[in-house]
């Protein structure tokens, strides 16, 4: 299992300038309730860029972690950054390529990431996404499909912003043409977020089917709590809960349904890039990437990252 939060603080001028800035160089997995982590997260780093994300499971036997995977990070050009995915070899102990992400930025912002899967010693193109901006927001999403030599379109993704907070996102699937097929509706209080309300297109209308809704401690989100709806109520299915260090910085998420899950952080003092890094492989979730907490400092309330953790130890 894989999953990476963050690392680097986005710094303002004058006052924050002086301020200390932190990242991420540990994470620690657990589940429901166990005392040892199932396997934890590593980063490291050169000129205060992600250069290495190493995996380690914990092996029950030799009550050990060992190393399991591998992240190579790896920057070409100012405006371009490589992931490579490796796995080890449980036989021949040695380290066998499995992904690759290859990334375009533009200011900074990611406008194109091509996956590839690692297939009898080649690289072989999968899947890609495309973003394009309006006003410095990302306005919409095209994921794509590797198809016989050609790029297929697969879904996308619309955006609506007022200023810089989206209030609704939009997504069609592609089926000779593009389909609507859900739409996610941002309510404030203010400047932060009060919930997110998800509806299914029916064909004609829009039902209600999913709600997060958010609540604050000292500003900070303390407790998201997830909701479906059904027979004409909105019913419970998880709720996640956040603390912080007293840096403010995020030190623990629990998330509670059918299980539980743990995630605990370390940090160093330090910059990094880890949003960049993130938006490598999962820029194409605005929603997931910007509007729930995650180890990244300098955004208000309702307007961090994170990235979920995936049980197949993909990125």
């Amino acid at each position: 299992m894989m999953a990476l939060i963050i690392a680097g603080i986005f710094s303002c001028k004058k006052k924050e300038d002086t301020v200390k800035q932190f990242r991420v160089t540990q994470m620690l997995y657990y589940y429901n309730n166990d005392t040892i982590p199932e396997f934890k997260v590593l980063f490291e780093y050169q000129n205060n860029k992600i250069a290495m994300m190493r995996e380690y499971t914990y092996n029950t036997q030799s009550s050990q972690f060992i190393e399991s995977y591998r992240y190579e990070v790896e920057y070409p050009d100012a405006n371009s950054i490589v992931v490579t995915d490796s796995y080890l070899v449980t036989d021949t102990k040695a380290w066998e390529p499995r992904y690759k992400y290859e990334a375009v930025f533009s200011g900074g912002k990611i406008t194109e990431s091509i996956e590839y899967d690692y297939y009898s010693g080649n690289w072989v193109p999968y899947n890609k996404f495309n973003c394009t901006y309006a006003n410095q927001n990302m306005s919409q999403v095209i994921n794509y499909n590797y198809s016989n030599g050609n790029w297929v379109n697969d879904y996308k993704t619309e955006n609506t912003f007022s200023g810089s907070k989206l209030t609704q996102s939009i997504s069609y699937d592609y089926d000779a043409a593009w389909v609507q097929s859900w739409k996610d509706v941002v309510t404030y209080n203010g400047n932060i977020i009060d919930n997110i309300t998800g509806y299914d297109f029916n064909g004609s209308t829009y039902d209600q089917e999913d709600k997060y809704v958010y609540e604050y401690t000292s500003n900070l989100i303390s407790k998201i709590t997830e909701s479906y709806y059904y027979s004409g109520n909105w019913n419970v299915s998880t709720t996640s809960l956040y603390t912080y260090d007293s840096n403010k910085n995020l030190a623990t998420e629990v998330r509670t349904n059918s299980y539980s899950t743990k995630v605990e952080y370390s940090y160093e003092t330090g910059s990094g890039n880890w949003s960049q890094i993130r938006d490598v492989w999962d820029g194409d979730s605005y929603m997931m990437n910007h509007l729930f907490p995650n180890p990244t400092k300098g955004k208000k309330p309702g307007q961090n990252t994170r990235y979920l953790p995936k049980p197949d130890g993909a990125l």
